[in-house]
C-alpha cells in the first residue's frame, strides 16, 4: 500500500500567496545540492507551476485552480501525491505546508494523520492556517 499526500486547491493563487510559494520552492530545491537528496529530488519552477520529482509520482502544483472536470463527477479541488515515504516525501509535504501557510482555502492531509483531532487550526503568527483532514474527508 502506497504513502500518499492530499490537497484541495479551490481558488487561485494571488500574486502575493505565488510569489511567496515560489520563494519556498526556491529553498526546497537547495536542498538538491545536499549529497543525500541529490539523486532522490528534482524542483522545477515555472511560471504558474511548481513541479517536484521523486521516486514514485511527480507532484505538481498550479497557481491556477482547475477549472473543468475531466469527467463527470470529479471534485476538482483534489489533488494527490503518491510517494511512499520515500525522501522527497519531506520536499512535498514541505511545500504542502507553505501553500496551506499561504493561503486560507488550501487544505491538506496524509494518510495516517488526521490533524483535526489534534487542533482545528493551527495558529502562526497569529494566522490561521488550515491543515485538516478535509482535502481527503471532503
Amino acid at each position: 500500500m502506497g504513502y500518499t499526500n492530499y490537497w484541495k486547491q479551490p481558488t487561485d493563487f494571488t500574486d502575493n500567496e505565488w510569489s511567496k510559494v515560489k520563494m519556498e520552492a526556491d529553498y526546497v530545491r537547495s536542498w538538491s545540492e545536499l549529497p543525500q537528496i541529490k539523486k532522490v529530488c528534482e524542483v522545477e519552477i515555472h511560471k504558474d507551476e511548481i513541479i517536484i520529482y521523486g521516486q514514485c509520482e511527480s507532484m505538481h502544483i498550479n497557481r491556477y485552480a482547475k477549472t473543468k472536470p475531466d469527467y463527470e463527477g470529479q471534485d476538482i479541488t483534489f489533488n494527490f501525491c503518491k510517494t511512499r515515504e520515500q525522501v522527497y516525501d519531506l520536499a512535498v509535504w514541505h511545500m504542502l505546508v507553505a501553500c496551506a501557510f499561504v493561503k486560507s482555502d488550501f487544505n491538506i492531509s496524509r494518510d495516517n494523520h488526521n490533524f483535526t483531532e489534534s487542533l482545528e487550526a493551527m495558529k502562526v503568527n497569529g494566522k490561521d492556517t488550515h491543515i485538516t483532514d478535509e482535502a481527503v474527508n471532503g
